[in-house]
């Protein structure tokens, strides 16, 4: 009988931000803005370690304290703000593996996408389970006034379609579906890193999440949208 598939949850947070400082532990809606992601990944099904990467000892302590692991620190090299998150995340599953810890699939959510829960994770990872899925993404739908038939870019002074022509002139419910990736979850595979270098590739699936909880925070307007979200006020 085949073993158990392997789940390492990662939410990577770096100490230092440019857009917003010091924005993973202010306080959301009464509690660090790290605390929201961190706690759905360590209460989300299917998770067999919950991780946090950072190279804040006092973002580490915090995340502990949502049920998160986070021994070791994450090398400064890897924290800067030009670091990429795929560079990380082959760090953790390298280091975790010198640990002896193997995992077959990822479960990646990000701090400043708060309002992921722990029933996205295990969607996520169940669609994961089919064979001929190698990575799962988190998308929103497009409003229909951002629809891609109604949007044009210039080349050469001329505005060429960035979509489908055809849907421009359709009524609004008979047009294409389109969506936007959102950074609540991303799951993968890990043979699917080590053969693309990439986190997303390969046989994609998605997660489709409410327009409201799709906040992804990297400025002060995003912060404030995302009050109005935690504490249920009328956007």
């Amino acid at each position: 009988m085949p073993s158990a598939k392997k789940t390492l949850g990662l939410l990577p947070v770096r100490g230092g931000s440019q857009g917003l400082p010091g924005k993973n532990s202010r306080l959301l809606a009464g509690k660090p803005l790290l605390g929201w992601a961190a706690e759905s990944l360590a209460n989300a099904p299917g998770i067999d370690y919950a991780f946090c990467s950072t190279d804040s000892p006092e973002l580490a302590a915090m995340a502990r304290t949502f049920g998160l692991e986070s021994d070791p620190l994450r090398p400064a090299k890897l924290a800067t703000s030009d670091s990429l998150v795929i560079e990380t995340v082959r760090h953790v599953i390298s280091e975790q593996a010198a640990l002896g810890r193997e995992f077959d699939r990822l479960a990646l959510v990000q701090a400043t996408s708060p309002f992921v829960t722990p029933l996205d994770i295990q969607k996520a990872l169940d669609e994961l389970n089919n064979a001929d899925v190698d990575s799962v993404v988190s998308v929103a739908r497009v409003p229909d006034d951002y629809h891609p038939s109604l949007m044009y870019r210039l080349e050469k002074g001329v505005l060429i379609h960035a979509g489908d022509s055809n849907d421009t002139f359709r009524r609004r419910q008979d047009r294409s579906a389109w969506f936007r990736r959102v950074g609540l979850i991303l799951s993968t595979r890990v043979s699917t890193i080590q053969r693309f270098n990439a986190l997303v590739a390969g046989r994609v699936r998605f997660v489709e999440i409410e327009p409201s909880r799709a906040i992804n925070i990297d400025y002060e307007s995003d912060f404030q949208l995302a009050e109005k979200v935690a504490r249920n006020d009328k956007l």
